[in-house]
């Protein structure tokens, strides 16, 4: 195991403003929750779980700008998908060629031993 004790930064979009707000603001509680719950634990590998995200307005135009943002300049260590197909779609491109991307379903990681698993660490 490494000695790096920096945060993992996990990059996403949700939109917390527009026609898709409900949601995405439940689902950001939920992700701060289970942030708190992993790090409070010791985090992943050893190291602290940070959350970068921002808001897309649910507009699926602003999406690839935003994850490329995730990517270039916050340096993310891995990006995952907002709750909605529509506006989160967008991201591939710039996650593949980047070689940053992790998709997990938010309720899963959430409902499953894998978190426990790997936050023990």
């Amino acid at each position: 195991m490494t000695s790096d004790s920096s945060p993992i930064k996990i990059g996403y979009c949700l939109s917390l403003t527009g026609p898709l707000s409900g949601n995405s603001k439940s689902a950001r509680l939920a992700h701060d929750i289970w942030r708190d719950d992993v790090n409070s634990r010791g985090g992943l590998l050893g190291r602290p779980v940070e959350l970068v995200r921002y808001d897309d307005e649910g507009d699926a135009s602003r999406v690839p700008s935003l994850y490329a943002r995730l990517v270039d300049e916050d340096r993310v260590d891995l990006v995952i998908g907002g709750t909605a197909p529509t506006p989160s779609r967008p991201r591939c491109p710039k996650s593949f060629r980047a070689s940053v991307f992790l998709s997990v379903s938010w309720d899963w990681a959430l409902t499953t031993s894998w978190s426990t698993q790997t936050t023990s660490r």
